[in-house]
């Protein structure tokens, strides 16, 4: 199952959201085996882990995009069962063509080998957050509800996700 932590308005502890579910899901809730995803080129789950357990990465999603290796070689164990396949920068670069085509090679990699994937999304309208919404089987969107601008970005992700599943 592949989830998708999105959300139109930065601030709204979406990645904070996908990194502690995963974490949980692994180590307190249930033994599932759980891969993060970071697509945001702001890098917060990647910053997040590599933070918590001290580790540096030989290669990220640009990496992976841009067939300069495998998604296994990419992908990080940092506990039983928790897994990252984190992001640089660098992904910044992809283009729109690129990723649509290849991020479906990797979601059937990846796919098989984990009980669920979670995808952590930028807060912006561009193809890293957008096109991931068609691999997804749900959408989590966190909102900070007494802020009124987290509502309207809840609505405009709405609308996104609507668009999205129209076209698969």
């Amino acid at each position: 199952m592949i989830i998708s932590f999105s959300s139109a308005k930065g601030g709204v502890s979406k990645t904070s959201s996908c990194v502690n579910l995963a974490y949980a899901l692994t180590n307190i809730i249930a033994q599932k085996r759980v891969l993060v995803v970071d697509l945001d080129p702001q890098c917060g789950a990647t910053h997040h882990l590599s933070a918590r357990f001290n580790r540096t990465f030989k290669a990220t999603i640009y990496e992976v995009v841009t067939k300069k290796c495998a998604p296994r070689y990419a992908i990080h164990e940092y506990a039983p069962n928790f897994f990252l396949l984190p992001a640089s920068t660098l992904f910044r670069k992809i283009t729109l063509s690129e990723f649509e085509k290849d991020l479906q090679n990797i979601v059937s990699q990846i796919k098989g080998e984990y009980e669920l994937v979670f995808f952590d999304l930028a807060p912006s309208m561009y193809s890293g957050s957008t096109v991931p919404l068609f691999f997804s089987d749900y959408v989590i969107v966190p909102v900070n509800c007494p802020q009124g601008l987290s509502l309207l970005g809840l609505q405009a992700q709405a609308e996104i996700i609507v668009e999205v599943r129209r076209e698969k």
